[in-house]
């Protein structure tokens, strides 16, 4: 989001914050019958509009540091299979057993069929040869089938301590709980994007609202071609962007 173009909430609020100031030179000649207009509950308005951009911001920062988190430690998923994959080639397992845990590393790995996969800021892409591409949930959840058909296999030894069954498990529990750890900060920043869309585009006292019938206000008391009227004309109180 362009932060120079009023579109953007902080370019919004910017913006209410130069109509106060022109505004405050008006002095008592200012003084409209909506209580919503009065230079304190103006400034209210600012303060709670600040905030509220603040909270999405941070909610925001809280969200993508976690995104990131996930996109590291699902980045070596699959090479972690296809590792496993290979030790259990050299160490002559079941070909049945095999076939069939081969067909759950393909499921996660999406290779079932041809599909575009979402893309999604943060989260790590899947490559050209990607079919059906699983959500990360689905992806943490299906790594626990591979753990329980190693559990089957006596023969199952690596010499690699991140390839052992204590370490997948580790590393199984750790995608579920950054999976959870994302969820919980998306839905918290869709909140805050919601109350502070409320607090700029509801249609009563929304912010937006407010600045347009201050505009009103001044070219209804002072005249259209007052200078009054004319300090407030570029000040634009636009709604949601297109």
């Amino acid at each position: 989001m362009n932060k120079n173009n009023l579109s953007s909430f902080n370019a919004k609020m910017n913006n209410f914050s130069g109509l106060i100031d022109v505004v405050k030179k008006f002095g008592t000649a200012y003084n409209p019958s909506n209580t919503n207009l009065s230079l304190t509950a103006l400034e209210t308005f600012l303060t709670e509009g600040r905030l509220a951009n603040k909270r999405v911001n941070d909610a925001e920062t809280v969200y993508l540091n976690a995104a990131t988190r996930r996109s590291n430690l699902f980045k070596d998923q699959n090479q972690i299979l296809s590792r496993i994959l290979a030790i259990l080639q050299s160490e002559g397992v079941d070909k049945n057993l095999y076939h069939d845990l081969n067909q759950v590393v393909k499921q996660i790995k999406g290779y079932s069929k041809k599909q575009s996969a979402p893309a999604v800021i943060g989260e790590p892409q899947p490559n050209k040869h990607t079919g059906a591409y699983l959500t990360l949930e689905k992806r943490a959840e299906d790594f626990l089938q591979v753990i329980s058909f190693l559990e089957m296999i006596p023969n199952y030894q690596p010499n690699n301590t991140e390839l052992e069954i204590t370490a997948l498990k580790a590393y199984q529990l750790e995608m579920e709980q950054i999976n959870d750890v994302v969820a919980t900060s998306e839905n918290a920043l869709s909140n805050e994007r919601h109350k502070r869309d409320l607090l700029f585009y509801n249609e009563e006292n929304g912010i937006i609202v407010v600045g347009r019938q201050v505009k009103a206000y001044i070219r209804g008391s002072f005249g259209r071609t007052s200078s009054e009227h004319l300090q407030v004309i570029p000040f634009k109180f636009i709604n949601r962007a297109s």
